[in-house]
């Protein structure tokens, strides 16, 4: 039997059986070879998928934030009820991986339960919340919710009659990255009265 080389790669030659006999040591070397090669590829595969990940797939019924500013707007299920939301890069006074969430509403909330979220999930698909609650006005609830753990925020929300700001803290906005989704609610006494992206 004659055995003639093949070669591959710079450093890999490939041995193959020319003739009508078999050698079983032949090819289990033939084998091995060709494993190595196939696991090669696999890697050099598995490193570009890595590299294309940076950017997230669209997620059905959540908004896609690729920039600097993502929002949404949606008609209200009733008043007061949510109209926009708006997710920015940065936020003043905060390290440069914080965002800013607006909510942006009509109706009045100066009475009543009103709830005001915003979930998020970056690469690692874990849930970061960002939350706002009132009762009769008043902020009672200013938290991230991220796991099982809920931060209490100190800088308390910037708000009008029509919208309320607050930061993500650059914590959180460093485990989203630069590339997330995300869906925002507006509860008024325990029932939605608009959602981001809407049904």
């Amino acid at each position: 039997m004659r055995l003639r080389a093949l070669a591959i790669a710079p450093a890999l030659v490939l041995l193959v059986a020319c003739g009508g006999e078999s050698d079983d040591s032949t090819i289990g070397a033939t084998t091995t070879e060709s494993s190595a090669a196939a696991s090669t590829t696999t890697r050099t595969a598995a490193q570009t998928t890595t590299t294309a990940a940076t950017q997230l797939a669209p997620v059905p019924g959540k908004v896609q934030h690729s920039g600097n500013t993502s929002e949404c707007t949606v008609t209200p299920m009733a008043y007061p009820g949510l109209t926009e939301v708006d997710v920015q890069d940065g936020a003043a006074g905060h390290p440069s991986d914080a965002k800013t969430i607006t909510w942006h509403w009509e109706g009045g909330i100066s009475t009543g339960t009103v709830a005001f979220t915003a979930t998020m999930s970056g690469p690692n698909g874990q849930p970061i919340t960002r939350g706002v609650k009132l009762i009769d006005g008043e902020v009672i609830a200013n938290y991230v919710f991220s796991g099982a753990r809920q931060e209490n925020i100190a800088i308390p929300p910037r708000w009008n009659d029509a919208s309320i700001s607050v930061a993500l803290p650059a914590a959180s906005g460093t485990v989203l990255g630069s590339s997330f989704s995300w869906s925002a609610d507006l509860e008024v006494d325990g029932e939605s009265t608009g959602k981001c992206p809407g049904a």
